[in-house]
């Protein structure tokens, strides 16, 4: 391994424990993790992979027997603990791209920063995102464009002055107000404002028993 050499460990991190899976790509390929084995799938034609780009792939979903693979910050699918997915998606900037099929896709602008992070819940996706935390309405699964208030003090904590890199919805099937979320601050790099302190930097979390967003 050289100093240019890149390496990205990612996973599906679905809510079913049976469909996760760990992956990691080192420079062009990529590979699926088997507790002690790494095998390599790059270009596997077998079915049991999709590739949505080519290479540099970062974030993985899972939907209908079949591991989706993309070189975007975020993928995901609108799996529960007790529903299998029928839909998956993929950001790309600040755009969500949505599939049935994993074949046809429809994009969505969320009107946001650019998206590190989706986290589905029953009526909206939850972004983090380069200007902090973000909210867009779902309906049927098909997330909608433009971005909302939170109904908690999200935006003023996750605020602009920091990226968002992580945001979980702990039970999908609830809303946002209605479950338990995480996230993590970080410094954003276009933020020079002295509102901006490392007090506020690292996880957050949200509980529906006290309505609102606080540091861990």
């Amino acid at each position: 391994m050289s100093i240019s050499d890149t390496t990205i460990l990612f996973s599906t991190n679905t809510p079913k424990p049976e469909n996760r899976k760990a992956f990691i790509t080192h420079n062009s390929y990529v590979y699926v993790l088997d507790g002690t084995t790494a095998t390599d799938i790059t270009g596997d034609t077998s079915g049991a992979y999709s590739f949505i780009q080519t290479s540099s792939f970062k974030s993985a979903s899972y939907m209908n027997g079949v591991y989706y693979l993309s070189s975007s910050y975020a993928m995901t699918s609108n799996e529960t603990r007790s529903s299998d997915a029928d839909y998956i998606y993929y950001t790309s900037s600040d755009d969500i791209h949505y599939s049935t099929d994993g074949e046809n896709w429809t994009t969505v602008s969320a009107g946001s920063g650019t998206i590190y992070c989706l986290s589905l819940t029953s009526d909206s996706f939850i972004l983090g995102t380069s200007d902090g935390i973000e909210k867009i309405a779902v309906t049927n699964s098909i997330p909608q464009g433009g971005t909302q208030n939170f109904s908690s003090n999200a935006s003023s904590t996750l605020s602009s002055y920091y990226e968002v890199w992580y945001v979980l919805a702990a039970n999908p099937e609830l809303t946002e107000s209605g479950g338990d979320l995480y996230g993590t601050t970080d410094f954003s790099g276009s933020s020079s404002s002295t509102s901006a302190t490392f007090s506020n930097v690292g996880l957050w979390a949200y509980y529906p028993g006290r309505a609102k967003w606080n540091r861990e």
